[in-house]
């Protein structure tokens, strides 16, 4: 039979490995948890700066010319456009969202872990223009093309182009707010937008128009 003193040193060996056990498995939940929060928070890095693209098409009736680059390119020069756009009416909100991750050491592969977006929302008011628009020169050197003060006429598109788009995704929601709470996040430093306008020939050169595309970006990125 055991000595009882053999008995109690067991058990206090037992002991001793099992806290090591749970202390070990509560380190690996704690790696785990600073990887994770390092995934999220590092999400913004790797995105896409470009909001989306508005394009509109405007008719220029025959027998007025549209300033092009050259007869072989139809895009207008970019001194020859211009656009217009106010920013003021965007905002930005913070969501709970669950975001869906994956471990080497992970059995099922995958894992859903909470997290916080911040989302830029709102419209962009704009006004897009091509100028100028003239007449075609009579072979004659006789005018034919009437404008009140020449060469200043333009065609233009406006609308408005509606966002609703994640801009980031963070561990934790006071990084998403700290996001939100930027001074210079819908001002003209961070909201973008680059024109092309271009010449297109309608029915076997029997209609014109300028087709306008408008990107509208934002320099803290999108994701």
């Amino acid at each position: 039979m055991r000595d009882i003193k053999e008995i109690i040193s067991e058990m206090e060996r037992l002991s001793e490995d099992v806290a090591a056990t749970i202390n070990d498995e509560q380190s690996k939940v704690t790696s785990q948890e600073k990887e994770l929060k390092a995934l999220v928070k590092d999400a913004p890095a790797t995105v896409d700066p470009v909001i989306g693209t508005y394009c509109c098409v405007v008719n220029v009736p025959n027998g007025f010319n549209i300033p092009v680059t050259s007869a072989e390119d139809p895009t207008v020069p970019a001194e020859n456009q211009n656009l217009i756009f106010r920013t003021s009416e965007l905002s930005c909100c913070v969501n709970p969202i669950t975001v869906v991750c994956s471990a080497e050491d992970c059995p099922s592969g995958t894992f859903e872990v909470s997290a916080f977006e911040a989302r830029l929302v709102g419209c962009i008011p704009f006004i897009a223009n091509v100028f100028p628009i003239t007449g075609v020169e009579e072979p004659n050197g006789n005018s034919t093309t009437c404008e009140l003060t020449p060469s200043t006429t333009r065609i233009c598109c406006s609308g408005n182009f509606c966002i609703n788009r994640r801009i980031g995704v963070y561990a934790t929601e006071a990084e998403a707010r700290s996001i939100c709470s930027d001074s210079g996040l819908i001002t003209c430093s961070n909201i973008t937008a680059e024109l092309v306008a271009t010449k297109l020939t309608f029915c076997e050169a029997n209609g014109q128009g300028v087709q306008f595309s408008i990107t509208f970006n934002s320099v803290s990125g999108n994701c």
